[in-house]
């Protein structure tokens, strides 16, 4: 059975074609195209179907022809008892038929004349030579219910089914444009067709009445030269081609697909055709052999990693002995109290080049005096605390169990002591820095930490509870969603005053982080830096990370995603339709990270020259989508955007298990509230198997190309959306459904599932959060929760211990 080609460019070539040459030997009584070796020697049209004219459909017998062989006839186009002219088509043979709201099959297109036909004649006793010969026709799909399946019978094979010469396969719903198809007739059974030829085109998989189809071109031609594919795939997987016949006429393009068996994965392509990329198009312009490669996959420990959440001043992780270096940025406040808390006018004050006030009060853009503020929301563990600084200056400090601020003193360096409960609030405000000596250096550190060397930036709990993960992944540390990062130098550097900062913690604390932990590292690139910020970025990793590191490399994070916290979307589908990369603004986005991916790990492969090979180029995907994925595929097999078919080494997706409640799913308008029970329960073993279908789903496209799958992020996900998130009920169950034991049973199903399924690496996301009506995302609410209580953390080392 032939399968579909887009014919591309050969469209224009197949309609156009040779008169019959002048002294055409005819043998009396014999085919009418003469001797087979003279013919095979000539191209010659023996009939190519004129539809120039207005509502052809309604005037059926359709006879004319714009070429004709002088010994045949052609009694025209007609529609089988099923198919019912069109009188809005013209320049093309309408038709459509009566269907249901379900897709008509092929067994009632044969029963109910779902059909057009025409027949060809040999005048004057002679006989059809159509040996090898080529027929080509066009179908154009009118409208979205027209038919998406066609195949061509002839009467020598008494239109029998499994005796069609062509088969379309299915045609896509939105597929309204002209669709080209041509195939050879065998070399043998149509020598010598005697008495005449009738040819019908069915027509299924349609609903409806009222969809139009067009048949818009119609020719056969007869020595047409040719060429074969050789197309073979080793052990380990299949191999076809669209259209698949025995030979094509020389010229001819069409794809080759690879298909793995289960346990291996695709390994590129041999012999006609180099490396990876499939399917793969191929021209004909002379036999080709073309060979797939398949190599095992070697079942392997499933790695653990962990994304950190972002530094902030709520967060209730404390990566830093200096609690300072997570305080919020600068706000302003003006100075005679009017206004708002936060005047916004922090990008206005005046600051040192580590981020330190030089100039205070500072007079802003509206015309007043302000003041510069700042706020640490939760300081996490109590006892006693250390506030050290330097400068002279006016300073007033606030506590949220003592919500009175008052002066501390200031000039030369200073320690201020006191006392903070768990999780306590303090905030301090600079009113006024002398120029010459500007407050500045402040260091808040708990009073378990002040023997700690100077040079100790991390805090011994931080470090120790991530031990257990092989990999940190530092989107959220970098910021990447929304990042606002263009050039290296406006980064944030780890002598600035906080690393808590709009453009994310610097990327020289990340490379510690590593070092002492002795991972490997997950970094998003921002989606605007330029290629100056890559190669610096890549630079500073090779030099200072440790050499054992491997370094995964992606190209932002979730370009995918529509949601308003993810404008990296939007900024790569701006730039796919200004690069003109694809009509289709969805698809101009995918065709952008391909191309911008690219860039980014050959800027890195610059940078690690010979020790490129710890650098892993990450793809990510939508794990609930595979056609997501499906289209990034074919943009990195599209060779206008990547000509040398370059690869990703991973497909990344985040295959949680949970369900987003909405208000449609809560009472009032539902029943009842989802128990305890049933969310860590029913409802959580449920999500599991259907992220074990989506994996499945996503893993045969990951090797269908050659790469492997990995996790960027994943855990439970049960959460309130479109309103459903300020639901105080379902907020507390939410809570309750984490703090039950047996999700430590859930999170160990969960991570079995994944390693059976072949997932590489999980990052888990995430290490550390509250929970709240934004999600119940962190294994530890908080850095120091005993473990006892943490049973998603706990679950996440156990495992990691047992495999």
């Amino acid at each position: 059975m032939n399968r579909k080609l887009l014919l591309g460019g050969l469209v224009v070539s197949m309609f156009l074609g040779a008169a019959v040459p002048a002294g055409l030997a005819q043998v009396p009584g014999g085919p009418i195209s003469g001797p087979q070796g003279e013919a095979r020697a000539l191209r010659t049209t023996l009939v190519e179907s004129d539809f120039a004219g207005l509502a052809p459909g309604t005037q059926a017998p359709w006879t004319a022809t714009s070429e004709l062989l002088g010994q045949l006839a052609f009694d025209g186009w007609a529609h089988g008892p099923g198919s019912m002219p069109v009188d809005s088509i013209d320049d093309a043979f309408g038709f459509k038929f009566a269907g249901t709201t379900e897709a008509s099959s092929f067994a009632a297109s044969q029963a109910n004349g779902h059909y057009v036909s025409a027949t060809l004649r040999a005048r004057y006793g002679r006989r059809i030579d159509l040996s090898s010969a080529r027929l080509s026709f066009s179908i154009d799909r009118e409208t979205w219910f027209a038919a998406r399946h066609y195949a061509l019978f002839t009467s020598a094979d008494g239109f029998a089914s499994g005796a069609e010469l062509f088969d379309s396969g299915s045609l896509a719903n939105n597929l309204l444009a002209p669709e080209e198809f041509s195939f050879f007739f065998p070399a043998e059974g149509y020598e010598s067709v005697s008495g005449p030829l009738e040819i019908r085109i069915y027509a299924w998989e349609f609903g409806y009445l009222e969809h139009l189809t067009s048949l818009s071109g119609f020719r056969i031609e007869r020595g047409v030269p040719t060429s074969t594919l050789d197309l073979t795939g080793a052990p380990g997987g299949t191999v076809f081609s669209e259209p698949e016949d025995a030979f094509y006429a020389t010229g001819t393009e069409l794809e080759v697909f690879a298909v793995p068996q289960p346990g291996f994965k695709f390994a590129g392509w041999m012999g006609d055709l180099q490396g990876f990329g499939n399917p793969r198009r191929i021209v004909l312009d002379a036999d080709k052999s073309v060979q797939a490669q398949f190599t095992p996959v070697v079942p392997a420990p499933m790695q653990l990693g962990t994304n950190l959440g972002e530094v902030a001043d709520w967060s209730t992780d404390w990566p830093f002995i200096d609690l300072h270096q997570r305080i919020r940025p600068w706000a302003t406040r003006a100075v005679d109290g009017s206004g708002p808390w936060d005047s916004e006018f922090h990008d206005e004050l005046p600051v040192d080049a580590d981020g330190w006030p030089t100039e205070v009060p500072f007079l802003a853009p509206n015309g007043a005096l302000h003041y510069a503020h700042t706020i640490l929301s939760a300081t996490q563990e109590a006892g006693l605390y250390r506030l050290s600084y330097e400068g002279t200056g006016e300073l007033w400090f606030e506590r949220q169990l003592d919500p009175v601020s008052y002066p501390i003193p200031t000039g030369g360096p200073q320690v201020w002591e006191f006392s903070l409960g768990a999780g306590e609030t303090v905030a301090y405000e600079i009113r006024s820095s002398d120029a010459l000596d500007p407050l500045r250096d402040f260091t808040l550190v708990h009073e378990q930490h002040w023997s700690a060397d100077p040079a100790q930036v991390f805090d011994p709990l931080f470090l120790q509870r991530l031990e257990p993960f092989s990999l940190l992944r530092f989107m959220d540390w970098a910021r990447t969603n929304a990042s606002q990062l263009v050039d290296w130098s406006d980064r944030t550097l780890p002598a600035d005053a906080s690393q808590a900062q709009v453009h994310g913690a610097s990327y020289e604390r990340m490379i510690e982080l590593a070092n002492l932990t002795g991972s490997d590292v997950w970094f998003c690139v921002p989606h605007q830096a330029t290629d100056a910020f890559v190669s610096e970025l890549a630079a500073l990793i090779y030099q200072d990370l440790h050499p054992a590191a491997t370094v995964y490399v992606e190209y932002s994070n979730e370009t995918w995603n529509t949601a308003g916290k993810f404008p990296q979307t939007i900024y790569v589908q701006d730039q796919g339709e200004l690069l003109g990369l694809d009509a289709n603004r969805w698809q101009a986005g995918h065709d952008f990270v391909a191309q911008r991916s690219l860039a980014v790990w050959h800027l890195f492969e610059d940078e690690f020259g010979l020790e490129a090979e710890r650098l892993v180029r990450v793809l990510g995907g939508h794990a609930a989508n595979a056609d997501t994925t499906a289209q990034r595929i074919s943009s990195f097999n599209d060779p206008a955007i990547n000509p040398g078919f370059e690869q990703p080494d991973v497909l990344a997706i985040a295959p949680y298990f949970g369900d987003n409640f909405t208000p449609e799913t809560l009472p009032p308008i539902a029943l009842a509230y989802p128990l305890v029970d049933d969310l860590v329960g029913d409802l959580s073993t449920a999500a599991i198997a259907l992220a074990a279908t989506e994996i499945l789903l996503q893993q045969e496209l990951a090797r269908s190309q050659g790469w492997d799958l990995v996790a960027y992020e994943g855990g439970q996900h049960f959460v309130g959306i479109l309103g459903a998130e300020n639901d105080e009920t379902l907020t507390d169950l939410l809570i309750q459904s984490n703090e039950d034991p047996r999700m430590y049973l859930r999170y160990l199903e969960y991570l079995d599932m994944l390693a059976e399924l072949g997932v590489g690496l999980f990052a888990n996301f995430t290490y550390c959060g509250e929970w709240s009506k934004w999600g119940t995302w962190g294994t530890l609410r908080v850095q120091d929760q005993p473990l006892a209580e943490a049973h998603k953390y706990r679950a996440l080392i156990d495992w990691n211990a047992g495999n």
